[in-house]
């Protein structure tokens, strides 16, 4: 017998999956519908879906939510934020933005966690989502420091930028791949 949501092997007399949580029994599933199920896709191993629902994802939302916190007091600036923030008009108001928008990344985090824990159709989705809005909002960021500061956040920004648009292309194409290949077990 196979878990119906998973496809873990199970012995008999087994009524919950030791993988998902998943109450199973012939009572709830026949034997034709596990068969169904299992000729869907293949046994592939869930290790990174194990990590993104149990650090990835709650890490992401506990450092957007501090990041978040620090654009919109400040407290970025080790206690200058009052004289950078007279230097600069307009920083203050991009800072403010980039915050809201960090705790709104750390909110996505946790709905995409909730998503893909439950083994919901767009969990895949909510993380491809999650990490292209990431590289918008350092966008949002960098085109607004460079229209406040200038070329001096141009040579410091652009790097950071590259770097962190690059990586979240990469996962994107790397969490894709993979959740494509496991699309049979997000039926919920």
């Amino acid at each position: 017998m196979f878990c119906p949501k998973c496809g873990t092997p199970l012995d008999d007399g087994v009524n919950i999956c030791p993988t998902c949580g998943m109450v199973v029994g012939e009572n709830n599933y026949s034997q034709q519908q596990q068969y169904q199920y299992y000729q869907a896709g293949p046994m592939l191993e869930m290790k990174w879906y194990k990590f993104l629902i149990y650090f990835s994802l709650f890490a992401s939302a506990v450092l957007n939510a501090i990041t978040g916190l620090q654009m919109l007091t400040g407290a970025h600036y080790g206690g200058a934020a009052e004289y950078v923030y007279s230097y600069f008009e307009g920083l203050k108001g991009l800072d403010i933005l980039v915050g809201l928008l960090s705790i709104g990344i750390a909110a996505l985090a946790v709905y995409t966690r909730i998503r893909l824990a439950g083994y919901f159709q767009n969990g895949p989705k909510m993380l491809l989502y999650l990490y292209a809005s990431s590289a918008i909002i350092n966008l949002v960021y960098i085109i607004g420091l460079n229209m406040v500061i200038g070329e001096v956040a141009e040579m410091i920004d652009t790097i950071t930028f590259i770097s962190s648009t690059v990586v979240s292309a990469i996962m994107i194409f790397v969490n894709k791949s993979y959740f494509d290949k496991r699309a049979h077990l997000f039926v919920n």
